[in-house]
C-alpha cells in the first residue's frame, strides 16, 4: 500500500482517538465530579450524517437549584433506543448543567468502540 495511504489511515484513527479519549475524560470527570440527576426524554431530534441520519433524545431535568434544563443527547442512532416519557439518569456539571452524559451503556462503550475501529484501521494499513 502507497505509504501516504497508510499515513492517511493512521492519521485519521490517530485523530478519532485523541477524540474519543477527550470523550472519556470529560465522562469520567462527569461521573466523578458532576452532579446525579433523573431526567426524562421529552421528544426527540434528527440530525443528518454523512450517510444517513441519527436520532438524538430531547431529555429535561431540573437541577439543585430548581432549574428546569432541557438538553439534546450527545450520542444517537438511526434506529431509536428509546422512548418519549422514558425516565434517564444523568449527570451534568454544576455550573453549566448544559454539559451532561447520560448514565447508559450505549453512550460509554460508544468511543471505546471507536478506538477499537481506530486500532483496526491502522494494524490493517500498517499490514496491507
Amino acid at each position: 500500500m502507497d505509504l501516504i495511504i497508510v499515513f492517511w489511515f493512521i492519521l485519521v484513527a490517530s485523530l478519532a482517538t485523541i477524540h474519543s479519549l477527550k470523550v472519556i475524560r470529560r465522562s469520567r470527570r462527569l461521573f466523578l465530579k458532576g452532579i446525579k440527576a433523573q431526567g426524562i426524554i421529552v421528544g426527540k431530534t434528527w440530525t443528518n450524517g454523512n450517510t444517513r441520519s441519527v436520532v438524538l433524545p430531547v431529555i429535561q431535568f431540573i437541577t439543585t437549584d430548581g432549574d428546569v434544563v432541557k438538553v439534546t443527547g450527545n450520542f444517537g442512532m438511526s434506529i431509536p433506543t428509546f422512548y418519549v416519557g422514558e425516565r434517564v439518569t444523568l449527570f451534568y456539571d454544576a455550573q453549566n448543567p448544559q454539559h451532561f452524559d447520560l448514565d447508559s451503556g450505549a453512550e460509554k462503550a460508544a468511543p471505546f468502540l471507536i478506538i477499537f475501529v481506530a486500532c483496526v484501521i491502522v494494524v490493517t494499513a500498517v499490514v496491507l
